[in-house]
């Protein structure tokens, strides 16, 4: 298996997600290594040059991983889907990556895939627009 690319994790993220608790995006991360069933390989593949340009020789941190990123991408057009995101930060926990599903991102899990990920495309789009907008 390769690793997930963003727009496979959307699904598996949002039921992890769908129980209303607070979650990390380390536990996230963890959660969907295991849902996946990534090899140790898996988990630490790195194939960016920038990134692997930070890493020390023999250690690889779990923040530079291609599955990290993803999951980070995912979590991130969430957080900033437009109209409405369909993850929630807490007020002060924006910095350190704590969230929630919000109900909009209830209504996403509902839809069936092809809608869902349609959608998402929409809100990817929106927010794209509203920031060459305001450059």
């Amino acid at each position: 298996m390769t690793v997930p690319s963003t727009n496979e994790i959307y699904l598996p993220l949002l039921k992890y997600l769908s129980d209303g608790e607070l979650h990390t995006l380390t536990a996230c991360v963890l959660h969907l290594q295991k849902y996946f069933e990534l090899t140790e390989d898996e988990k630490i593949q790195v194939t960016s040059p920038t990134r692997k340009k930070l890493l020390k020789r023999s250690y690889v941190s779990l923040i530079y991983t291609d599955f990290y990123v993803r999951v980070q991408l995912a979590v991130t057009n969430f957080r900033k889907a437009k109209p409405k995101p369909f993850l929630r930060d807490l007020p002060g926990t924006e910095r350190i990556v704590v969230f929630l599903i919000s109900n909009e991102g209830l209504e996403l899990l509902k839809l069936s895939k092809n809608e869902r990920l349609e959608k998402i495309r929409k809100a990817k789009k929106l927010l794209n627009k509203i920031k060459g907008a305001k450059k």
